[in-house]
């Protein structure tokens, strides 16, 4: 029975030590503070579920035109909710998401009730919330021209 006890325990160390707790990019580093993380002019973060679809079509719109996002000084980091980082990691690849994508948040650190949840910061400061699907034209008015 001890060596049962051993082996439980060797399993839950194992498993604990390769997968972080927190949010974490999908190579595994540790990301506290994502605004922090990753400083720009503009920041959207999106929250996001895997089996949402309005999640999926929020962020494959926001995808399209990722590129000249950043030509603006424009930051989107995907925040995932729940999900495990094997998933993450095959949804990024098999939806091709070039944007920063940050795992290990579960629902407890979602502030609103649902997803996808969009924040958006200018200089640090929250300038605006959505909860639900937001378009690229409404993300682009609460972007550039403030809501």
């Amino acid at each position: 029975m001890k060596r049962l006890y051993r082996w439980i325990i060797f399993a839950l160390l194992l498993t604990s030590s390769c997968t972080p707790s927190g949010p974490h990019t999908l190579d595994g580093t540790a990301v506290p503070d994502v605004l922090a993380a990753y400083p720009s002019t503009h920041v959207v973060l999106v929250y996001w579920w895997e089996s949402c679809p309005y999640c999926k079509q929020e962020l494959a719109e926001i995808n399209e035109v990722y590129d000249d996002l950043q030509q603006a000084n424009v930051t989107v980091v995907a925040l995932n909710v729940g999900d495990s980082d094997d998933l993450v990691r095959r949804t990024v690849a098999e939806r091709g998401y070039t944007f920063p994508v940050v795992a290990g948040y579960t629902v407890s650190d979602l502030p609103a009730l649902g997803v996808p949840y969009t924040e958006i910061y200018l200089n640090g400061d929250l300038t605006a919330r959505r909860v639900g699907y937001t378009s690229l034209v409404e993300l682009g008015g609460l972007i550039f021209l403030g809501g």
